[in-house]
């Protein structure tokens, strides 16, 4: 860490480029128009998509930041934050020069409704009274269905949502919601604090208030302290409840195999 020089990073950039799914067509590809970026048959090089390689860049640059080595780097010195040297910079623009004349598109995130929430949160409520589980399975289901309501509603990013603390929620003195204290990072102001609040629906299935009572009450029944820690809890493979919040990309893992689940449970249903 103390020692790291800007060509250690791009041998990193380098040897993470290697995992990329971004396809980028090369001039004489049949597949070069830009209509299309996944094509199975297509023998043009994978790399990482600039937006992941400039977040890539940038997370170094804070983690070296962190260790106390600046925000800039000097070459004649040979000191200072090697991901902000400009021989790094240039390793980006390059990146997003060659993916714009190969017209790649960044792909978006497909919208979530109100509707694909009711049916995600029914079929986790589903299996909650489906029975012939044990406590941990239990506590999962709760959590991830105040969790995936929250984040409709909120707003947020996942991973700010997660550092939620129990202690950040009050409720309504007519038990009407609960007003939420949280503390916004990139999605709107760096590092200020955001107060917003959540009415109880009629409609359970897409109530996060009563999402978020259900989740308690069974950290309740099963003796899991929340409070004051984090409202969202991970889980250990050997069953175990941590006093940390739970990961962003585990959450993601989490609502995909939902999804994966449901996509099976309905071409069932069609067979």
């Amino acid at each position: 860490m103390h020692s790291a020089l800007p060509t250690d990073i791009m041998a990193f950039l380098v040897w993470k480029d290697q995992g990329g799914r971004t396809v980028v067509h090369l001039r004489a590809c049949t597949f070069s128009t830009g209509l299309t970026q996944r094509v199975p048959s297509c023998s043009c090089p994978k790399r990482l998509a600039f937006g992941t390689v400039d977040s890539l860049i940038a997370k170094l640059r804070a983690i070296f930041m962190a260790d106390g080595r600046g925000t800039e780097w000097c070459s004649a010195l040979g000191l200072g934050n090697p991901a902000a040297a400009k021989v790094v910079k240039d390793y980006l623009a390059d990146v997003r020069r060659e993916q714009l004349r190969a017209r790649v598109v960044p792909c978006q995130a497909e919208p979530v409704f109100i509707a694909d929430l009711q049916v995600i949160s029914g079929f986790i409520q589903s299996r909650l009274l489906s029975g012939n589980l044990d406590a941990v399975q239990i506590l999962v289901l709760a959590r991830d269905q105040a969790f995936f309501k929250s984040l409709f509603f909120a707003g947020d990013r996942a991973a700010d949502l997660l550092l939620i603390k129990t202690a950040e929620i009050l409720r309504f003195p007519d038990d009407s919601g609960f007003l939420f204290n949280h503390c916004w990072t990139k999605t709107l102001r760096s590092g200020d604090t955001n107060v917003f609040a959540f009415k109880r629906e009629t409609n359970k299935l897409v109530c996060l208030v009563w999402g978020i009572e259900q989740y308690l009450k069974i950290c309740v029944v099963l003796g899991i302290r929340v409070s004051p820690g984090f409202l969202f809890r991970s889980v250990s493979k050997n069953g175990s409840v941590s006093t940390s919040s739970l990961d962003s990309s585990a959450a993601q893992a989490r609502l995909a195999t939902y999804v994966g689940q449901l996509h099976g449970k309905l071409s069932a249903g069609h067979a």
